[in-house]
């Protein structure tokens, strides 16, 4: 039965049945608004929050066990939980109707939202509204302090594990819950979703604690600091909504015109025609600011030995360190588990719109995670390990909007003369549509926001004494710091025996706003180290697999939408697929529709053009200049990375199906399109420090295998349309077309078109020192190796890989057409500098029954201005046929085939490769000599390569198949393209005996192409 009245109501904000909502107190003039609702079985929740400040505080908290000298005993401070949540508006929504309760109200739902008012009609309706006017949330620990101090250990064991301390602010935060179950008879509902701030309602979460634990010197005793989390979270708006539908049958609604419209991604109110709907929509005008760690900048996790330990373990593992920063966030669901669906118009759609304003979003952590051991560490281990420290900040995030459809038939062809339907598209008007039976869309912008990441998280081990026959590792952590615009995820899944039906998802993201990220300085780098300022023996030491990064985004979307079912006929009313211009826009127009859209800028000068910076320094190994006996010390696997991003996308469309279409059956056509307009000026900035004991004796380095990347981009999309049938059918029983002018459009039965227009400048600097501590004995019986690191340094303007994949067994032949077109004026630049050497002291120094190699180490620096991976893969017994023609002019290609492939690059911006690298083995003052010793440089390399335009294009057909096919590709370059590698391989002379010099296979190259294509047309097999 229903949870709420089944009496036709009409509810309008400050009226008597809104004083049974859920809302804050505030004064009757300001609760009126024009809201409107009328629904035959309606749960409404309208709340606002007006001039009003929500605090919570927890600061000065203290969670404090001391202890005694403990001998052969256990001590515990674990599942601690020290909260400070706070949230303006709250609402959780729940409604639920079976079959006992059918419909007596209309089979459509109509919702649209604006600020000034929503309006919903239907019969099932689930509301939510939520307003903030001048409204603060502040979620606020400062000063506190979790923590377990005992004297001397010994045989004992002292623990701090699983404590929680947690802020956490929120404006408006809400959650909806719709479910219609077991329908027999039509029925309809919706859920809408609509909160707001303005400009001075504004969210906070500061978390500055810290967890501790203190020993005295420990003899036989285990030391743990594991599993606690310090966090601080805040968000603008919250939304998440679940709508589930089961039943023997569902409706279509043939109301025409558009299942969702938004007039404006910035500004237009959406609007929702479904029989079954989901709205959600946000808006974000005021600032979010997170902070988590410690106050003044100390370390907010610090595991402490005061004294010497002994025959002990120190274990600091698996901590984290958290500030998430969100103006709007939403997760939306919707699944229909049917028998069958028939009708004409729109069955189901899920829209979701973000808006962000000038509403700046910050997130930082600040202080980092050490370990320290005040005095020798003897027969004894210490890890510092599995713990991260994250910053994120997002302007806007869809982190889902899902909708999944389970039927056994579905039939929604429309009427006759009613026009086709399945369009994803953004209009000449700046509308954005889509118009299928089922359907996803995702609208965000953020404006001229403000979204910025920081930390200042490094991760130090230290001993203050001598090591000894211990074991000392500081692996697998991790530190990050990443900005976003917009961020979503949108999937559509169908799945039924018969198809006969449209589906669309429309993805778009704007944004002329600023992104910043920064971790860490040349003065203060994070990363993971160990300090050593003693003398270490017979111990062994590591800093493995850990990570450090920092990603700064405009606009990134995950779309997916898959049709699975046995046999599947048009129901679009579409002659054919397009892809590209539509009559009304730009997008995508078949049955099965995907259409993704990002613009970053304005169009115009670079005035106009959105700032993207990421700047990273760390350094990860041993510190100090120590001498070292019987030791092993592994520095490897590590990753420094650095990345911009203006617009990346990855869009897949696949169908799976016995047969589409058949004997006076029309199959069905599949479109893909993805545009991405970036107008950006950015600059990634990755900065390594690689660091390791030079002075061994009987000891071992190994520098091997650690990375250090920095990438800048203005567009990335991966694109991929895969279908799979036994037969196939016709639907234009024609070849394709692909023509490009201004922008590429291709109309067939399965089509992909890409666009990308890239301008600004963008730079990608990345730089590694390799350096070693030495206490003046240079190498002794020893081994010292720097291998296989790697520094990249890679800018692209716009890069894209394209594949189409047709599989059909028999039938009457498809066509498949793939198009993409990439513009760059952008500048482009990237930088890659490696140090790799060894270095002795300035005291005579020798190596003396020792190996010093330095190999297969290598700086790459990589510029483009345009990168295109194409594949159009077309198999089947029996394929369209017919000639193959094309042209290319100076305005124009074209060509139309059974299966043709364009691709048309265009760079004027400057591109330019600079790579510089010094490896060998230098020696500041004299070497005495080499005895039974050797020194190999071998396999580095320093490599530049430039590029305008890049693209590689490969078109593959069945063998013996009569399907025509075709391959045009077009390219021009106006700018400069420049690529210069410098390298410097140094290896000492001095007197040797029964030792090796070996100074081979080392590369300096570089490489400079204005445009450069590979063309081919394969069999497959």
């Amino acid at each position: 039965m229903s949870h709420i009245s089944r009496s036709r109501t009409s509810l309008m904000l400050g009226g008597a049945t809104f004083a049974l909502a859920a809302m804050l107190a505030v004064s009757p003039a300001a609760a009126q608004s024009a809201d409107q609702v009328n629904g035959t079985r309606v749960a409404t929740t309208h709340q606002r929050a007006d001039h009003s400040r929500a605090l919570s505080d927890t600061s000065g908290f203290e969670i404090v066990m001391a202890a005694p000298a403990a001998e052969a005993s256990d001590t515990a401070l674990s599942a601690n939980n020290v909260s400070a949540s706070v949230r303006a508006n709250r609402a959780a929504s729940d409604l639920e109707i079976d079959a006992a309760d059918p419909s007596s109200g209309p089979i459509a739902t109509h919702l649209a939202s604006e600020n000034s008012g929503i309006t919903a009609d239907g019969d099932a309706l689930l509301i939510t509204t939520q307003r903030g006017a001048s409204s603060i949330a502040s979620a606020i620990s400062i000063g506190g302090m979790l923590g377990l101090n005992t004297d001397t250990s010994r045989g004992s064991s002292a623990v701090v594990s699983d404590n929680r301390l947690d802020a956490q602010a929120l404006g408006n935060d809400a959650t909806a819950s719709l479910s219609l179950g077991g329908l027999e008879a039509p029925a309809a509902g919706g859920i809408l979703g609509f909160q707001s701030n303005d400009s001075r309602s504004a969210v906070t979460a500061t978390d500055l604690a810290a967890v501790r634990i203190g020993v005295g010197a420990a003899t036989g005793s285990d030391i743990a600091m594991t599993g606690n989390l310090v966090r601080a979270l805040g968000y603008g708006n919250a939304f998440a909504s679940d709508f589930a539908v089961t039943g023997a049958t569902a409706p279509a609604t043939g109301s025409g015109g558009a299942a969702s419209l938004v007039p404006s991604p910035a500004t237009g109110d959406p609007a929702v025609s479904a029989t079954f709907a989901t709205l959600s929509h946000q808006e974000q005008g005021g600032t979010v600011t997170v902070r988590a760690g410690d106050d003044e900048g100390s370390d907010p996790f610090h595991l402490v030995v005061n004294g010497a330990l002994t025959q002990s373990s120190a274990r600091h593992e698996g901590d984290t360190l958290l500030a998430g920063g969100y103006g709007n966030h939403s997760a939306n669901a919707m699944s229909l588990r049917i028998g069958s669906v028939s009708g004409t118009g729109a069955v189901a759609n899920l829209t979701s719109v973000q808006r962000a304003g000038d509403a700046d979003v910050e997130a930082g952590t600040v202080g980092g995670i050490r370990t320290n051991i005040l005095g020798v560490a003897s027969d004894s281990q210490a890890s510092l390990s599995d713990n991260a420290a994250r910053a994120v900040a997002i302007a806007n995030l869809a982190e889902s909007n899902q909708l999944g459809v389970e039927a056994a038939a579905i039939d929604t062809f429309g009427l006759p003369g009613s026009g086709p339907v399945g369009t994803a598209s953004t209009g000449f008007d700046n509308s954005v549509s889509v118009t299928a039976a089922f359907g996803v869309q995702n609208v965000q912008d953020f404006g001229q926001s403000r979204i910025g990441a920081v930390s200042t998280s490094a991760l130090k081990l230290g001993v203050l004494g001598p090591v000894e026959r211990s074991a000392l590792t500081a692996d697998g952590n991790s530190v990050s710091a990443a900005a976003t615009g917009n961020g979503a995820t949108n999937t559509l899944g169908l799945a039924a025996s018969a198809l006969r039906t449209s589906a669309d998802l429309n993805n778009v993201q704007s944004g002329n706003g600023e992104i910043q990220v920064k971790a860490g300085n040349a003065d203060t780098p994070l990363g993971v180290v160990i300090a050593l300022p003693a003398t270490v023996r017979d111990s062994d030491l590591s800093v493995r697999d850990n990570g450090l990064s920092g990603t700064a985004i405009g606009d990134s979307a995950s779309n997916a939408m898959t049709v699975n079912g046995t046999l599947f006929a048009n129901g679009s009313g579409h002659d054919d697929a397009v892809a590209g211009p539509l009559p009304e826009g730009y997008g995508a127009a078949a049955d099965y529709a995907l259409a993704s859209s990002q613009t970053l800028g304005l169009s115009g000068s670079q005035a106009d053009a959105v700032g993207i910076n990421s700047a990273v320094s760390g350094r990860f190994g041993m510190l100090g200049d120590f001498r070292t006996y019987g030791s092993r010390y592994v520095v490897e696997g590590n990753d420094l990375a650095s990345t911009i991003m203006g617009n990346t996308a990855a869009n897949r469309l696949s169908l799976e199906a016995v047969g589409l279409g058949g004997t006076d059956v029309r199959a069905p056509g599949a479109a893909l399109s993805s545009a991405q307009y970036g107008q950006v000026i950015g600059r990634a900035a990755a900065d390594q420090a690689l660091v390791a004991p030079g002075s061994l004796s009987g000891s071992s380095v190994s520098l091997k295998d650690n990375s250090n990347q920095a990438y800048a981009g203005i567009n990335e999309a991966d694109n991929r349309l895969s279908v799979d049938a036994a037969s196939s059918g016709a639907l234009t029983g024609r070849s394709a077309r692909v023509s490009i002018v201004s922008s590429p459009g291709i109309s067939g039965d399965f089509v992909l078109g890409n666009l990308q227009f890239a301008g600004g400048s963008i730079a990608a600097d990345a730089t590694t020192m390799i350096s070693n501590g030495d206490a003046g004995i240079g190498l002794a019986a020893s081994r010292f190796e720097i291998g296989e690191n790697m520094t990249v340094a890679e800018a692209v303007a716009n890069r894209a890989a394209n594949q189409v994949e047709i599989d059909t067994v028999g039938g009457e032949g498809v066509a498949g057409g793939l198009g993409s077109m990439q513009m760059n004026t952008a500048g482009v630049a990237a930088t890659a500098s490696l140090d790799a050497g060894y270095r002795a002291s300035s005291l005579p120094a020798t190596i003396d029954g020792s190996s010093l190699s330095i190999t297969d180490n290598a700086a790459r620096a990589l510029a483009s201005g345009n990168v295109a991976d194409n594949v159009l893969d077309v198999r089947g017994t029996i394929l369209l046929a017919g000639p193959a023609t094309a042209e290319a002019s100076r305005f124009e290609i074209w060509a139309e085939a059974g299966a043709p492939l364009l691709n048309a690059q265009t760079n004027y911006g400057s591109v330019t490769a600079v790579s510089h690298g010094l490896t060998g083995a230098a020696f500041n003052g004299p070497l005495a000599g080499m005895s039974q010793a050797s020194m190999t440089i071998d396999g580095n390399s320093v490599t530049a390569a430039a590029t305008g335009n890049n693209a590689t294009n490969t078109l593959g057909v069945s063998p013996g198949s009569p399907a025509s096919a075709a391959i045009v590709s077009s390219q021009v370059n106006y700018g400069p393209v420049s690529a210069i590698a410098t390298g410097s391989l140094t290896m000492p002379l001095t007197a040797m005996s029964g030792s090796r010099f070996a100074l081979t296979g080392n590369q300096v190259s570089a490489i400079a192409v204005g445009n450069q294509a590979t063309s081919t047309i394969t069999s497959l097999r």
